[in-house]
């Protein structure tokens, strides 16, 4: 193993426990993970055009990875992004979401036929797991102690003050979504061995992760959690349906919580999201075909409040639509939607690939609850723009890419 090989997957490793880690409020060093993310992929292709045999192990790996569901629907969704910069209104920031789009693709066929042992793969998992400890941990002191925290999460409601926890991420509902991403991997990698301290470790770690969820006061994320133990009582035991229904006198008691969820369909039907998802609906309509450019039902959000009074909310200005699938198909149109779609049912399908193949209880509980944390995940999507925050989508690709490269591992060697 070269030299270079090794620098990248260390710099892959800690580009994974640093980004969520990094907050935006510190100024010019927020971008200290985009650099690193940039500097692994220029070091992975300098690697790969060294000598002959890596560049033939390139074409080989560009051939394999782009044969596949998930390689061809990113790849033609990645160019019907790049060709929308051609008419959208705000070339720069369409640019921006492109280039972010094609470095998730770039990771994960890194990961992929970078994280090539059984020891790499379970490394860049131990990382996420400290990563989430560190995260919680100071989530924690930020309730107690309001560090990091934006005013405008600490305020009045009809149950009293209310403090949602961000840690040190930008938001409740991003920290939140994380969380979700985090906690049913955790949990069910407590069954995956019997080691009573590691068992323990994964035991804390997830409630641990619980009580940070629960002190985002985010309700999407909770949604995610309760479509999270659904699938697990399908997958795996119906018992988990019970954990869930322990956990609602917890909800009940918590009024902070409960007050939140009281008014959430009147909220929805009345409240911004539904006109910002009308807006949505107004740009597929005017532009089915291409959508409105990448990036941009931001920029003309104001223009189309203006052309359509009756959708406009007090004080929102340059809002985001609320909703990915929305934004997809109101920005990138018919095409654009399809393909976001086939790219997600190929990353269900390598989640299931690995639960299904793999005898590694490892890889298999893992993966187990990644699928009920992607499923959380899938659906809160319908109520955010979840999947275009950086700090939270990136695990859910960097999992995927370790699910390719677990699968890739069966391909090769026929063993688990």
């Amino acid at each position: 193993m070269s030299i270079m090989s090794q620098v990248i997957y260390f710099l892959i490793c800690t580009y994974i426990v640093i980004l969520p880690l990094i907050s935006e409020s510190i100024g010019r060093f927020s971008k200290i993970s985009d650099v690193l993310l940039i500097l692994i992929i220029l070091l992975y292709v300098i690697n790969m055009l060294l000598s002959s045999e890596n560049r033939k192990k390139l074409w080989g790996n560009l051939k394999d990875f782009f044969s596949s569901l998930l390689g061809i629907s990113m790849l033609l969704l990645s160019f019907i992004m790049i060709f929308s910069i051609s008419y959208a209104t705000e070339k720069g920031l369409s640019i921006m979401e492109t280039f972010r789009f094609i470095t998730y693709i770039s990771l994960i066929f890194i990961i992929k036929y970078e994280a090539n042992s059984k020891e790499r793969i379970k490394t860049i998992i131990r990382c996420f797991l400290l990563t989430t400890t560190l995260l919680c941990i100071f989530g924690v002191i930020q309730y107690f102690t309001g560090i990091g925290l934006n005013e405008k999460f600490t305020g009045l409601e009809a149950s009293g003050t209310v403090v949602r926890i961000t840690s040190t991420m930008q938001n409740p509902n991003g920290f939140g979504a994380y969380l979700v991403l985090a906690f049913f991997p955790i949990m069910m990698l407590s069954f995956s061995t019997k080691n009573n301290r590691l068992k323990g470790f994964y035991i804390v770690l997830s409630l641990f992760v619980l009580i940070n969820l629960l002190l985002t006061a985010s309700r999407n994320s909770i949604i995610g959690l309760v479509i999270g133990f659904v699938v697990l009582g399908i997958l795996y035991s119906y018992k988990f349906l019970f954990l869930f229904l322990l956990g609602i006198p917890i909800f009940l008691f918590d009024k902070s919580l409960l007050s939140r969820f009281t008014n959430i369909t009147e909220e929805i039907l009345n409240g911004p999201r539904i006109k910002l998802w009308q807006i949505a609906r107004m740009m597929i309509k005017e532009h089915p075909i291409l959508g409105v450019g990448n990036g941009n039902y931001v920029s003309l959000y104001d223009e189309y409040v203006k052309k359509y009074p009756q959708y406009k909310y007090p004080d929102y200005h340059r809002f985001s639509s609320h909703n990915s699938y929305l934004k997809v198909q109101s920005e990138l149109g018919i095409f654009g939607i399809a393909l976001f779609i086939s790219t997600l049912v190929a990353s269900i399908k390598t989640i299931i690939g690995v639960y299904k193949k793999s005898k590694d209880k490892y890889y298999k509980f893992f993966y187990m609850g990644f699928m009920a944390s992607a499923a959380g995940f899938l659906l809160m999507n319908m109520l955010d723009n979840l999947f275009f925050s950086p700090q939270t989508t990136t695990y859910f690709w960097v999992f995927i890419g370790l699910g390719e490269a677990i699968l890739l591992q069966f391909k090769k060697h026929k063993v688990s």
